[in-house]
């Protein structure tokens, strides 16, 4: 069963425009790295990286800005289930790639009212919009998250 961020992405691709975002799937992709256990997942059109926090590990349990690391704009997710609820014992730990110069191609799609229901941003203020921004790929939030698995890898267990 697809999750609510799925269904958003499903519904609205079509509106989003061209772009590498089309010939990506929206996950969630499973991966392990350093022996964790890690996902990316797509979240309203934007990549989201995942790691599970094994028990006994110093960080299982904590939230997320308890935990101090390296990861493109901080972990933003700290919960006992993973993407699509998974629930496995592992406390995992994520991010996203939503942040300021991040392109989200959803943001695009309603801010030039290209979804149904939405408007066109009044003149001026879409100025500069979109300047500077990067659109994080599949590979690279694969990447990132192997980046954040090896910070967990790296942290001394209880």
């Amino acid at each position: 069963m697809d999750c609510y961020a799925c269904q958003r992405n499903q519904q609205g691709r079509e509106y989003w425009g061209p772009g590498p975002w089309q010939n990506e799937p929206d996950g969630p992709i499973a991966f392990d790295h350093r022996g964790l256990s890690c996902f990316v997942h797509r979240g309203n059109s934007v990549w989201c990286g995942y790691v599970g926090v094994p028990e006994g590990h110093l960080w299982h349990g904590k939230e997320y800005g308890e935990i101090d690391v390296g990861v493109h704009g901080g972990l933003t997710f700290a919960e006992d289930s993973g993407p699509h609820g998974i629930k496995d014992g592992r406390w995992y730990i994520g991010f996203d790639c939503g942040h300021a110069f991040d392109l989200s191609p959803f943001l695009h799609a309603v801010s030039y009212g290209r979804l149904p229901g939405s408007r066109p941003l009044p003149d001026g203020l879409l100025e500069g919009f979109g300047e500077g921004e990067h659109y994080w790929t599949m590979q690279e939030a694969i990447e990132e998250t192997k980046r954040l698995a090896e910070q967990v890898a790296g942290q001394v267990e209880r």
